[in-house]
């Protein structure tokens, strides 16, 4: 079971989005302790597994710069891989100004 992440403009039309990655049920823990490590309720939004999220290309730019200056925090490595990954599919979402979706599959 996998929470895939997405980027697009709007759900209804699914043809908009693109698949950017997915966080499997295994990494839920890492990315839990990130959220609570780094005091971080935008990360906080990756570990609500069973529940779809939307997440505004606004709210997206406010977050970047806190992800950004949070890479060089002293983490273990899954909270390190889970944190890359929020911040590669966050750059995705910007770059393409994109809201950024995740999906319990």
């Amino acid at each position: 079971m996998a929470f895939e992440l997405f980027s697009g403009t709007s759900t209804v039309d699914s043809g908009n989005l693109a698949f950017i990655g997915a966080i499997d049920f295994d990494e839920l823990r890492y990315i839990s302790s990130l959220a609570e490590k780094l005091n971080s309720d935008f990360i906080a939004q990756f570990s609500v597994y069973f529940d779809d999220i939307e997440i505004s290309l606004s709210d997206c730019q406010a977050a970047y710069p806190s992800l950004v200056e949070s890479m060089t925090a002293e983490l273990n490595e899954e909270e390190r891989n889970s944190l890359n990954r929020i911040v590669a599919v966050v750059n995705y979402a910007l770059y393409h100004k994109h809201n950024l979706y995740g999906f319990a599959d």
